[in-house]
């Protein structure tokens, strides 16, 4: 009994004790839980800082290569306006020299003028001298303004090639600056789709892992109550079990006593009547027998009862046996599906774990692919931009050199000129003071008319060759003109271009923050999943301790059923003394008649 009853306690204890275990478990999973989310908070500070620091660095990096470009259209800018200085010098240097000639030709018309006046009282040898010299001079500033008009030309076409190069440069640059915002735009449509695709998966993966939650959390409020429930059934069923097993064993514990008691009275009355027997009477005998007989009765009355009773305690220790048996086989049930659904749940969350790590793994790839992209534009640009500004500075050299070849040219067919005017007046001058033939009206009329014409047409060449600069000086400022808008139009598209990639810097930043958030809630539901598993093995560890109580308890009842063998023994023993007594008094009464 008492066996039994520290069995009970045992059992209550211990169902305390997992009680106490499961509640231990509950609090530390929440402190780990508080300090998982303290660290996850720690781990997201860091990363943002780490974050914040790259994002700083790109956008230094930004700004330099934007400084870089903005120094790079200044010192493009600086070098057109040094051309533009050097062509403007080179062609009011040009206008000088036009200037010059025109001066000349006017001196030189004043000389024919006055060589006219003088030859009205010259010779006609010296008037024929004179007039073949003029005619070689005529004829060798033909040469000489023929030979600029050259010149002209091969400027204007030198000047129409260098536009031509700007304006294709600029159209190249305009095409360059187009297929990055086309790409740009394809980039920012492609990261657009990706981010609402993680945005659908990551509200998936949310769902199921709040669904996931209440699901557990459900889970565990159902076998807490059914664990509370069950807990309370088995102490009330223990606490009556006691009750009536100690009431039983009192009952029977006084029944043997009570035979124990009897049998001893018994044996007295037996040796009384075997003493009274020598020297008795068969009346006394008779009426002893009687009453041997009424209690033999009762005897046997009292040990049918305490034999249903101990049938009736016998069947009552059975079916709170098959109870605890029927009990802990629900409860191994309960475990058996509560390790299934963890295992589901478990290979549930791995499979949205490798969903995650996929996805996470296009997006970065993506991610890695598109920063190439942008390197590669970003290193094209800069080769590109070099190359431009070699090819610039090519050109300048190119129009320096050939204009100071114009201009030493210029300056030695002047200086020819100069030499040929000086050498001419020395004769004219000369021929008057030494010539003194006469000539006719008709030949002097001839020879003016042959002077103004020659006059004529050098002035006209020289005005065509001062419209063809003032045509080309136009023309100059309306390609500077062109060229600055051009200019001012690429930064604008440049501006644009940076604020494109600042903003999808930013969506990046964003979608990193978002992806690095749902990392640390997956870790925060697998250290969760974990803590379920330790306490579901804890409980499992529990069952079978009870189930081994169990095992112990059907031990100690075998136990008491052997002992309640021996009772029945003694029983039977004490019953074939009493038929032996029964036999002998029996045979007494017989010799007595």
């Amino acid at each position: 009994m008492e066996a039994f009853k520290d069995f009970c306690q045992a059992g209550v204890d211990a169902q305390l004790e997992v009680s106490s275990k499961l509640k231990e478990t509950l609090l530390k999973a929440e402190q780990e839980l508080k300090n998982g989310h303290r660290q996850w908070q720690e781990e997201k500070s860091s990363l943002k800082a780490l974050h914040q620091q790259n994002c700083d660095h790109f956008h230094s990096q930004m700004q330099i290569i934007a400084s870089e470009r903005v120094q790079e259209q200044e010192a493009a800018k600086q070098i057109l306006e040094r051309a533009e200085a050097f062509y403007n010098a080179q062609m009011n240097l040009a206008k000088a020299r036009v200037d010059e000639q025109l001066e000349v030709s006017s001196k030189l018309k004043e000389d024919l003028h006055k060589a006219e006046q003088e030859l009205g009282t010259g010779h006609l040898q010296w008037q024929q001298e004179h007039f073949n010299k003029v005619q070689v001079m005529a004829s060798e500033r033909a040469q000489e303004q023929e030979a600029a008009k050259q010149t002209l030309e091969t400027a204007e076409a030198f000047h129409k090639a260098q536009m031509d190069l700007s304006k294709a440069t600029v159209d190249e640059q305009l095409e360059i600056s187009s297929k990055l915002n086309e790409a740009l735009h394809q980039a920012k449509q492609e990261l657009e789709t990706v981010h609402l695709q993680w945005q659908q998966e990551h509200f998936n993966v949310t769902a199921r892992q709040l669904k996931y939650c209440e699901y557990l959390q459900k889970q565990m409020q159902v076998m807490a109550s059914e664990r509370a429930q069950e807990q309370e059934a088995a102490k009330q069923i223990l606490e009556r079990a006691e009750a009536f097993y100690n009431a039983q064993m009192n009952l029977a514990k006084a029944r043997v006593d009570e035979q124990l008691e009897v049998s001893s009275k018994l044996k007295e009355d037996l040796h009384k009547a075997e003493q009274e027997l020598g020297t008795g009477h068969l009346q006394w005998q008779q009426e002893h027998f009687n009453k041997v007989q009424v209690m033999a009765s009762e005897r046997a009355q009292e040990q049918e009862a305490a034999k249903q009773t101990l049938e009736t305690a016998e069947a009552f220790h059975k079916a709170q046996m098959d109870l605890s048996k029927a009990t802990v086989d629900e409860q191994l049930e309960i475990s058996s599906k509560l390790n299934e659904a963890l295992h589901k749940a478990k290979q549930e969350l791995e499979t949205v774990h490798l969903q995650w790590q996929q996805e996470h793994f296009n997006v970065t790839a993506r991610q890695l692919k598109y920063c190439e992209y942008l390197q590669s534009q970003m290193q094209v640009m800069a080769s590109e931009r070099a190359q431009e500004q070699e090819a610039a500075k090519q050109t300048l050299e190119t129009a320096e050199a050939f204009y100071k070849a114009q201009m030493d040219e210029q300056r030695a067919e002047t200086n020819r000129i100069a030499a040929a005017l000086k050498e001419t007046q020395d004769l004219l001058e000369t021929e008057r003071h030494v010539q003194h033939n006469t000539t006719t009206e008709k030949e002097m009329e001839v020879f003016k008319n042959f002077c103004r014409a020659r006059v004529g047409e050098l002035l006209d060449e020289n005005s065509k060759l001062k419209a063809a600069f003032n045509k080309a000086e136009n023309e100059l400022q309306g390609f500077q003109a062109a060229h600055e808008a051009q200019l001012d139009e690429q930064r604008a598209e440049t501006s644009k271009i940076l604020a494109v990639l600042k903003k999808t810097e930013a969506e990046l930043d964003a979608e990193s923050l978002n992806i690095l958030e749902l990392a640390s809630r997956n870790a925060d539901l697998e250290k969760t999943c974990r803590d379920l598993n330790h306490a579901q093995l804890e409980n499992i560890a529990t069952l079978q301790t009870i189930q081994e109580e169990a095992t112990q308890m059907v031990k100690r009842n075998r136990a008491s059923q052997a002992q309640l063998k021996q009772l029945r023994t003694e029983n039977n023993r004490i019953k074939a003394a009493r038929k032996m007594t029964e036999d002998l008094l029996e045979t007494e009464r017989l010799l007595w008649q």
